[in-house]
C-alpha cells in the first residue's frame, strides 16, 4: 500500500517534467547514484546464477520500453486518465501471465476483486458523452497517449512476471539495482543522441529537486513490491498495488486541476473495493 502511494507520487513528478524522456533518464541516473552505497555493500555478497542474469536482462530491456511509453502517455494525456489505464491493464495481463507461465491459481473471489479493479479503472477513462457513443470511446482509446498508456501497462505486466522469477534467484535489492543499471545503459545512447547535452542540462536546471526525489522514490517503491512478490502470488500483489490509481486520481484532479473529479473518485471507490476483496479473500 505504501508502495502504491509512492508510485503515484513519482508519476506525478514525471507528468510535470518539461521533456518526459530526459526527465526519466535523469531520475534513473539519480536513483543509481542515491543507492550506490547500498549497491557497494550488497552486490559483492550477491551470487547471481545464469537464470538471474536472464531475468535482469529481460527486465532491463522491458524497463526501457516502459519508461519511454510512460513519458509518451503523459505528453498530452491527463495523469488521472493515463495513469489509471496503465495501472489497470497490468493486473489483467499479469493474471494471464501468472496463470500461463508460473502455474498460479486464482480463487473466485480473487478474480472478482481483480475484475472490480479493472472496471473502476476503465470507468475513469469514459466520460458522459462516451458512455452514449461507442465511437467516442474508441476514439479516446486509440489516441496516442491512451495507446501509450495501454502499452505501458503491457510492459508492467511483463516485467512483473519476469521479476517474480528473478527475485527467487537474486536478492531483491541487488536485483532492482542491476535492472535499473541495465535500463540506464540501454537508454543513454538514445537520450544523448536524440536530445543533446543542452536539452539535458536545461531539464536538470529546471527540475533538479523533482528529478532527485523521483529517483529516490521510484526505486524505493518498486523494491517494496519485489519483496512482496517474493513471498506472495504475483497475480495478487500487482492488482493490489493498483490502489495507486486512487492516489493518482487525487493528484491529477486536486493538484493539477484535471476534470471529472466526481466520476473518477467514484471509480476509485470501485478500485478500493476490489483491492480489499483481494487482500482479505484472494
Amino acid at each position: 500500500m505504501l508502495s502504491a502511494g509512492i508510485h503515484a507520487y513519482w508519476n506525478f513528478f514525471v507528468k510535470q517534467g518539461t521533456d518526459k524522456l530526459i526527465f526519466t533518464w535523469l531520475f534513473l541516473l539519480s536513483s543509481l547514484l542515491i543507492y550506490l552505497p547500498m549497491a557497494f555493500f550488497i552486490l559483492p555478497k550477491t551470487a547471481i546464477p545464469p537464470v538471474g542474469w536472464y531475468c535482469i536482462t529481460g527486465t532491463s530491456l522491458t524497463y526501457c520500453f516502459y519508461f519511454v511509453l510512460l513519458g509518451r502517455s503523459y505528453e498530452d494525456g491527463e495523469l488521472s486518465i493515463a495513469y489509471p489505464v496503465a495501472r489497470g491493464i497490468a493486473p489483467l495481463l499479469t493474471v494471464v501471465w501468472g496463470t500461463l507461465f508460473l502455474r498460479e491459481q486464482l480463487s473466485l473471489l480473487g478474480g472478482v476483486g481483480i475484475g472490480t479493479i479493472i472496471t473502476g479503472v476503465m470507468f475513469m477513462h469514459i466520460n458522459r458523452e462516451e458512455i452514449r457513443s461507442v465511437r467516442g470511446l474508441i476514439d479516446r482509446l486509440t489516441k496516442g497517449s491512451s495507446l501509450a498508456a495501454i502499452a505501458t501497462g503491457v510492459c508492467s505486466s511483463i516485467y512483473s512476471v519476469v521479476d517474480k522469477v528473478g527475485v527467487t534467484y537474486v536478492f531483491p535489492m541487488a536485483y532492482i539495482y542491476l535492472t535499473y543499471t541495465g535500463c540506464l545503459l540501454l537508454l543513454s545512447p538514445v537520450v544523448v543522441t536524440m536530445k543533446g547535452k543542452d536539452a539535458i542540462r536545461l531539464e536538470w536546471q529546471q527540475a533538479r529537486l523533482k528529478i532527485v526525489a523521483t529517483g529516490f522514490l521510484c526505486l524505493l517503491g518498486y523494491l517494496m513490491i519485489l519483496f512482496a512478490i517474493s513471498i506472495s502470488k504475483v497475480s495478487y500483489v500487482v492488482p493490489l498495488r493498483s490502489v495507486s490509481v486512487v492516489f493518482g486520481v487525487l493528484l491529477g484532479t486536486e493538484v493539477l486541476g484535471e476534470r471529472g473529479r466526481i466520476r473518477k473518485i467514484c471509480a476509485a471507490v470501485l478500485i478500493a473495493t476490489g483491492t480489499l476483496t483481494i487482500a482479505y479473500y484472494g
